[in-house]
């Protein structure tokens, strides 16, 4: 369990997410954006994509999948998350449940495997990802957090953290 924690939280630790035993939201999702499907590598490791730690999106169905960190630098294998999508006063976010790891395999119940990112979209190949912050006392547990933010819009900059820009790698080129 400690192993699987510490890996849970490389994505929260990356975005600086706070994280519950259940979920946020358990209706009012909506069909996956096919457009967050690809390669997704932080901006600041794009100039050798090849040592980056990055995220592979993948549509499935009603959700997302998401393996992160992926690629050479994800060490244990990374982690699998399934990801639901919800916009609300004109936000979008990715509802994320830790799905398994490749070295401690499955979650147990109990275990806190909840977040929610914001994503801003900033074109077909850019985005900026917050998580919500994990300070002491920001974020009330998951029902309070959902009545907030489904209140209104105000104070989503201080529920969220700094955003983190990722681009989109580009396909390979065939021969």
């Amino acid at each position: 369990m400690k192993h699987r924690l510490a890996l849970l939280t490389a994505l929260a630790c990356l975005l600086n997410s706070c994280l519950f035993t259940v979920p946020v939201f358990d209706k009012g999702f909506e069909k996956p954006d096919p457009s967050l499907a690809g390669v997704w590598v932080s901006a600041e490791a794009l100039k050798d994509p090849r040592k980056a730690e990055f995220t592979v999106c993948t549509p499935m169905g009603d959700h997302l999948m998401i393996h992160h960190p992926a690629g050479p630098r994800s060490g244990d294998g990374g982690i699998y998350y399934e990801a639901r999508q919800i916009t609300l006063h004109g936000r979008q976010l990715l509802q994320l449940r830790l799905a398994a790891t490749f070295k401690e395999g499955l979650p147990q119940p109990a275990e806190k495997t909840w977040t929610l990112l914001w994503i801003e979209r900033k074109g077909n190949d850019s985005m900026d990802m917050r998580a919500l912050k994990g300070e002491v006392g920001v974020n009330p547990d998951a029902a309070s957090l959902r009545r907030l933010i489904e209140a209104g819009s105000d104070g989503w900059e201080a529920r969220f953290g700094e955003p983190k820009r990722f681009e989109r790698l580009p396909a390979p080129e065939k021969n």
